[in-house]
């Protein structure tokens, strides 16, 4: 559901995990019982052609969540921190966010997460397929326009 397949091996998943310490930009989302990472979420530079706001300074957020733990809330709470952090730590005007349209999940997430829609798009994936999408924004409250 994120653009990805699944990792082949542990090996594949070891090298995905030091790609995202090295670039120190993904938090990693714990099963605080069993200490085992669930998911992650990423705080990527967005592209200014799908969203350009030239006096404002932002990031887009993604996140991707274990099957075994949809359903729970977990990535909202998740997302909502991440927020927090970006708009209160970090000082950023705006957040972007977005998901492909098959993805009923995510949606509710961005959605409960406070995102407005602001467009649809063709989204090419890591493997160079187009998937539909729709992207959001979310402005910093504290933050001017």
């Amino acid at each position: 559901m994120a653009g990805w397949t699944h990792h082949k091996d542990r090996g594949e998943s070891q090298a995905v995990l030091n790609s995202f310490m090295e670039e120190k930009k993904t938090f990693a989302l714990e099963w605080k019982a069993t200490g085992q990472v669930i998911g992650s979420l990423g705080i990527e530079e967005y592209n200014a052609a799908e969203f350009d706001e030239p006096d404002l300074y932002g990031r887009e957020l993604g996140y991707v969540l274990s099957r075994d733990h949809w359903g729970r809330g977990l990535m909202t709470e998740a997302v909502g921190a991440v927020i927090d952090y970006c708009f209160n730590t970090l000082h950023y005007d705006f957040l972007m966010c977005g998901h492909f349209i098959r993805n009923d999940r995510s949606r509710r997430v961005v959605e409960k997460s406070g995102f407005q829609f602001i467009n649809e798009l063709a989204y090419e994936t890591r493997y160079g397929s187009l998937e539909p999408a729709k992207i959001y924004v979310l402005y910093n409250p504290e933050r001017k326009r």
